[in-house]
């Protein structure tokens, strides 16, 4: 593995921190923001090759509202995004043919996120 790094997005500083643990023990680079709007601030620095991105924030539409950001603009529109939600909602975000480029999404995961599913999914995006 070549150390891909991974932007953390989540208001939770526990489960951002957890998140660190589980990607840095696979040998993954970690980056975190605690907010969408540090996230829009950070990523072109950062180029993460992978955005792990909580859907509710500070409120319900925040994640929402930089996955459209990320997508509008052309330095991030190509980063790959897990989305990572407590609630089932946008399930059919992920490759749902239906969706507007806006919105589209790699991945969608349900809190709590079991490492080993997280794993297997940032391996099909991003590689080994």
């Amino acid at each position: 593995m070549d150390g891909k790094k991974i932007l953390v997005v989540d208001d939770d500083t526990d489960f951002v921190d957890y998140m660190r643990a589980v990607l840095e023990e696979n040998g993954y680079e970690v980056d975190a923001a605690y907010s969408g709007e540090e996230c829009r601030a950070k990523v072109t620095e950062a180029k993460p090759d992978l955005i792990l991105l909580d859907m509710m924030m500070e409120t319900w539409s925040e994640g929402s509202n930089v996955v459209e950001a990320l997508r509008k603009n052309p330095d991030t529109k190509g980063i790959p995004i897990i989305v990572n939600s407590a609630v089932n909602f946008g399930a059919g975000m992920a490759d749902a043919a239906e969706a507007p480029d806006s919105m589209k999404v790699e991945g969608y995961m349900v809190k709590p996120v079991k490492p080993k599913a997280l794993i297997k999914q940032i391996k099909r995006i991003v590689g080994d």
